[in-house]
This record gives structure tokens, sequence and C-alpha cells, in this order.
């Protein structure tokens, strides 16, 4: 059984599209966790609307503060009782086969693996505007994203390539994340790089399943990044950002790996020159 856990804000423009692609899927062992995080618009209704039509199979937790997107997460993840558990957004589409696809390299690689193991499998993601036309086939490439230099704890601690919506993990990776650290900043990364770390693999599916909608309202989207001059001047005119997200990166990696300040500047410094 996989728990598929969707944290919910303002999402009712695309909210039905990605529940209905999620009832789409080929394997139909899941349960769908909603939680809404503070709501204004027309969300849970939507929600409620799904959860009376489908209520084996969606299921709407009361609690509905607003707390922010990572500790939302946080809260969905305790509630979890599943073998294998899923993010979602509110407004991507999943092919048919994601499922099926993540779960089946999954529970190979449990064969060869003890009971304890965490482990993580995840995936490249199509990139489309709000009207799902494609902007990239991949959206590693698009923001430059290379998974083949992260894959220590230490680097990975500079850069995530899991994206939330196209992993999926078992629950000794859920367990060992738990409870998130003070400076978690994304849920995707903290789970991933805690499975790293704890020595645990994070396996690449090489199907791209899920269209990754962008839009104005992203909380974390997909940014065309440049190369050589443009990539730097454009690093210039936004330094103030750079060092912000670098800043809470580092603290989540310090709160997981217990790094010093130099280890993860050397690494992120060798990480940009690599790619």
């Amino acid at each position: 059984m996989i728990d598929i856990l969707l944290s919910t804000y303002n999402g009712s423009r695309w909210l039905r599209e990605q529940i209905d692609s999620i009832l789409g899927q080929s394997y139909g062992g899941w349960r769908l966790l909603i939680r809404d995080d503070g709501s204004t618009d027309d969300t849970i209704a939507i929600i409620d609307e799904y959860v009376s039509l489908y209520p084996n199979k969606i299921v709407r937790l009361e609690e509905s503060r607003n707390i922010g997107c990572v500790r939302s997460y946080e809260f969905l993840l305790y509630a979890s009782t599943a073998e294998y558990i899923g993010f979602a957004d509110q407004d991507d589409i999943w092919l048919p086969k994601k499922l099926e696809h993540m779960l089946k390299r999954l529970m190979e690689r449990e064969k060869q693996e003890s009971a304890e193991t965490p482990i993580v499998v995840c995936s490249d993601l199509r990139v489309v505007d709000s009207e799902l036309a494609v902007i990239d086939e991949s959206f590693w490439h698009m923001v430059r994203l290379r998974p083949d230099l992260l894959q220590s704890p230490q680097q990975l601690g500079t850069c995530n390539y899991v994206t939330g919506c196209a992993m999926l993990f078992n629950r000794r990776a859920k367990e060992l994340s738990l409870p998130f650290m003070e400076h978690a900043y994304m849920h995707d990364a903290v789970v991933a790089l805690t499975c790293l770390y704890k020595g645990g693999p994070i396996l690449i599916s090489p199907e791209k399943d899920i269209l990754y909608r962008q839009h104005t309202g992203n909380v974390i989207g997909a940014v065309r990044v440049s190369k050589g001059l443009p990539y730097l001047w454009s690093k210039l005119l936004t330094v103030g950002s750079v060092w912000k997200c670098n800043r809470r990166n580092y603290l989540q990696a310090k709160d997981i790996l217990n790094c010093s300040a130099w280890s993860f500047i050397y690494n992120r410094i060798k990480y940009l020159v690599l790619r």
C-alpha cells in the first residue's frame, strides 16, 4: 500500500486535474491523505467532494491551521501508516504509470537490502506551462541539475535534485526523517538527504511520469538556468536571494549531517565548477 501525501493551499484552480490523475493510476493500491494549510478559496470544498465520492481512497485530515508547506508535509508523514509513501503537489499531472514504475523499482531494490535500509526512488520531470504545453522535456536539464555529481550526503546537502512529487520512499526512510529538525527547508530534501546520510540508496527511475506545471503560484518552481557569463551576471544581480537560499540549504544540511560551513562551501563550489 502507498500513502500519497498532499498538502493544499488555495489550489482550487488545478486541484481537480491533479486528483483525477492520481485516480487514473494503473497501480490501485494507494490512499490519498490530504491536509489543507488554511485555504480561503474553494480548495476544501473540492477536497470534500472527492472524499464523498471516494471515501475508501481519499481522506482529508481535519487539522487545517496555516503552518507552512514543510510542516504540513511533516504532519502528513506522521499520519501515514503505509509501507510506501509519496508526496504530491496540488497542481501537477501524474501520467498513468507513475506509481507503478516507481514502486517496481523500489521493491526490486528492497530484495537486496535489509528491512532497516531506507530507500528513495526519484525521477526527472517534464516541465509544462499552466496549459500543459511543454516548456522542457527535462526539469534537470532546464535548471542544470547534475544528479551524478550529487551522490554523497555532503554533495546532496548543497543542492537537492530529488523533487517531492517525483519521489517514492519506504517506511524506514520516513521514520528516520522524523521529526523534521529546526531548519528543515523543504520536505523532499529532508527525506532524501536523511536517507543518503543513513546509508540508504537514492535510485533514479528513467521514466518522466510527471507534468510539472509552472505558474505564478508555485512554491518552488523551475527557472531556466543559463550558462557562462549570463549565469554569473544573473547571480550577481540576485546576490541577496542567492545568499538566502544557500544559507537555508546550509542550515538544513548542518541539522542533518552536522557539517561545517567550510565543508558546505567547498562542496557547493565544487559542484558549481564541475557541472
